[in-house]
């Protein structure tokens, strides 16, 4: 072991050894320290949070606790969290919403697994904090719920080592960089860093046999280079398709065959180096063939970025409107749907980007020159918001035609872009109640597509950074002019070409 990884290892030891002893249990599930714990419980006998997280990570661990976590599990699920104006304690602790997820897997609970992993996924909204939101993002993998998480690079490996997951190459790489940090950090953090350099060092330099047989490499087995695919589109309405291929303009000889699928590469200019593109599409709707089509274009291509492009229907706003552009900042799934009670009820899962995406995202204004003047490129008149009202509901019409005489008045003739926060849903979205409903739950929903819940569920467990970029065809609770679809698939493809033509989704090797 050479001197500086043995300082860095030992300076971790050290924070570990000082941590409270919920984060010092917690590395010794991780494998990283063998000492003495105290036990949880109080001496009154009642289970506070923390009382139940550690019992959990010591049951996970082997060791015997004074009272079985499954009772403190049961204590902890009859409270009431997430009260307004009331101070959360277990609801802004993700390390002890993590180490009840460990414990939890130990016993093999599934339903308390789906409660912890939508309690997770509930206090990742109030936090900002990369390593925070990580862990509470680790609860869906620990649990195996089938929801995507987005782990830092040393979580990842850290977890895989206890068997949860898996991570590649470009993973370690970023892992253990970061485990090298010579700075103060959690007990908890320094725990995990602890086990990524356990692991990677005490595996480097042993060689793997493959499980494959090894083709020897003649010159007629290199294949032709290519070149790599930075960005991934996938559309699904064929007039969505159409746009994208027309502002893109994908080059035949670059064309790409796929196992399943087919895919339309373009080469697009950039301030640096060329972008290349690969376009594909869904033939019919929804968030399980764009699950498909996602697995099939990373299997096939590996893109660095996958973009999901078409149109969306929006709520009825001042902040933006028909034609407009909105690109996804945290994408709600609202997929599962339970029919059985009479009126419909929807498991909200998703979450937010990648930090890749997110950092994109962040900068849409900043890029506002660079990306240039996308509109020139939306020649089609803008039709007319003539129409009438689909529903009943007089709050969400008086809504629609405040908005409308809003942007009538506003002047503006040409469309914008906005970041905002999307659901994607199973079904086609007409009905503004469903819509306000789920507003008074997840708040900050702007707009209501079927795919790209598919894609992110694919594409976030892979650590590939996804987004959707979505023009505004319809406002819910409004019959329009049809034209506004193949306006709004334009304006989506103009502005997913100008953001590309920006070279900021550009793939940069690690």
């Amino acid at each position: 072991m050479s001197p500086l990884l043995d300082l860095v290892m030992r300076r971790l030891e050290v924070q570990v050894e000082g941590g409270d002893p919920l984060s010092v249990e917690f590395a010794r599930w991780l494998g990283v320290y063998y000492g003495e714990v105290p036990t949880g419980v109080h001496a009154s006998g009642l289970w506070s949070p923390r009382a139940v997280a550690l019992a959990g990570l010591q049951e996970a661990s082997g060791k015997a606790t004074v009272n079985p976590f499954s009772a403190g599990l049961a204590a902890l699920r009859s409270r009431e969290f997430f009260v307004p104006h009331s101070p959360g304690v277990f609801e802004a602790d993700p390390l002890a919403i993590l180490s009840v997820a460990v414990g939890v897997r130990h016993i093999v609970d599934r339903d308390a697994g789906k409660w912890i992993a939508a309690f997770a996924c509930r206090a990742m909204e109030a936090e900002s904090d990369s390593w925070r939101m990580s862990m509470l993002s680790a609860v869906a993998a620990v649990v195996d719920v089938g929801q995507p998480a987005v782990l830092s690079p040393e979580l990842a490996v850290a977890l895989a080592a206890r068997g949860i997951g898996d991570f590649d190459g470009p993973v370690s790489e970023l892992a253990l960089s970061a485990a090298l940090e010579l700075r103060d950090v959690s007990a908890e953090q320094a725990a995990v860093r602890l086990a990524v350099l356990r692991v990677l060092t005490l595996s480097a330099g042993r060689a793997r046999r493959p499980s494959f047989e090894v083709m020897p490499v003649t010159q007629a087995s290199v294949p032709e280079e290519r070149p790599r695919i930075d960005v991934g589109i996938i559309t699904i309405k064929e007039e969505e398709f159409s746009a994208v291929l027309e502002h893109f303009s994908p080059n035949l000889e670059l064309h790409r065959r796929g196992k399943r699928r087919d895919y339309e590469v373009a080469r697009i200019d950039t301030p640096g180096d060329p972008c290349h593109v690969a376009i594909t599409r869904c033939i019919t709707q929804g968030t399980g063939q764009a699950q498909t089509a996602a697995t099939d274009l990373l299997d096939d291509l590996a893109p660095a970025y996958v973009i999901v492009v078409g149109i969306a229907g929006g709520v009825p706003t001042t902040d933006f409107t028909l034609g407009d552009v909105l690109v996804s900042t945290f994408i709600h799934d609202l997929t599962l749907e339970d029919t059985g009670t009479g009126s419909p009820r929807f498991n909200a899962t998703g979450g937010p980007l990648h930090p890749e995406a997110s950092r994109i995202v962040a900068r849409l204004p900043a890029l506002a020159k660079p990306i240039g003047p996308w509109t020139a490129t939306v020649t089609a008149p803008r039709p007319p918001y003539d129409g009438v009202h689909t529903t009943e509901n007089h709050a969400w019409n008086m809504a629609i035609d405040e908005a409308f005489a809003y942007h009538r008045n506003s002047g503006r003739a040409v469309p914008i872009a906005r970041a905002e926060s999307i659901a994607s849903s199973n079904r086609l979205v007409k009905d503004p109640d469903l819509v306000a409903g789920w507003r008074t739950i997840i708040k900050g929903i702007s707009a209501v597509e079927m795919e790209a819940a598919g894609v992110y569920a694919v594409c976030q467990p892979r650590h590939v950074p996804c987004f959707a970029i979505r023009g505004i065809s319809d406002i819910i609770g409004w019959r329009r002019d049809e034209q506004w679809t193949l306006y709004a698939c334009v304006t989506a493809a103009a502005y997913a070409r100008g953001l590309i033509g920006s070279g900021v989704l550009r793939y940069t090797p690690t």
